[in-house]
């Protein structure tokens, strides 16, 4: 965690590294919550808004002083936008010519879990661009709220824990849902060719079969 006053003075959660040829440096997005974060946000998670650190060499880091709230570089939208009430980032990826930033986010609505109908949990993709992966754009998507797409159905809590990639001129997203009893996990890949119209998600399974270790999915 940050110094007090920063996005991040009370959590820090997955980073995300890539080298930027263009600066010759090291970009580090994660994401983070300050202290005084709203406390209705799911606690077992430290998404917010995502921050950005810089280096040199992988071992040194500097924060930035990002544009938005606390120096973030991008933070959560205003209900009943899908992300109103916290935004986490699990992936970025670089083509034609700019950052791909492939976010989730829940809001205030409550979704049924095992331990009842929480809010935040509802969480669904969505994605934002920047040439200098400091100053972001939301896409805003077709699904609820402005996310990519909708979570599948009533039994799944969420549509979360994206990844993004380009391939022959098209984008590629998967993600991961679970069921509201936390039996079973399962994994999807969707693709669009503008980002904004996607495919029917295909799930993704194991050619091998499962062990017991991953009974419970993937």
């Amino acid at each position: 965690p940050g110094p007090a006053g920063r996005c991040d003075d009370s959590k820090v959660g997955i980073g995300v590294p890539r080298w930027d040829a263009r600066s010759r440096r090291w970009l580090l997005w994660y994401y983070c919550r300050d202290r005084a974060y709203d406390p209705i946000a799911p606690r077992t998670l430290g998404t917010g808004r995502v921050a950005l650190a810089t280096s040199r060499d992988g071992l040194a880091w500097s924060r930035v002083d990002g544009p938005l709230g606390l120096q973030s570089v991008l933070e959560h939208g205003v209900e009943p936008e899908y992300d109103a009430l916290h935004l986490g980032i699990t992936d970025v990826t670089g083509a034609r010519g700019q950052w791909w930033m492939w976010c989730f986010g829940g809001n205030r609505d409550r979704r049924q879990t095992v331990v009842g109908a929480l809010p935040g949990m509802g969480m669904r993709p969505g994605l934002a661009t920047s040439r200098d992966g400091v100053r972001w754009t939301k896409l805003r998507g077709r699904g609820p709220g402005g996310a990519l797409i909708d979570i599948r159905n009533d039994q799944e809590v969420f549509a979360s824990w994206v990844n993004g990639f380009h391939d022959d001129g098209q984008f590629g997203m998967g993600f991961t849902s679970v069921d509201n009893g936390v039996t079973r996990f399962r994994s999807w890949l969707t693709r669009s060719a503008d980002a904004l119209d996607w495919s029917e998600p295909q799930e993704l399974s194991w050619e091998d079969g499962e062990r017991d270790w991953d009974a419970k999915g993937m």
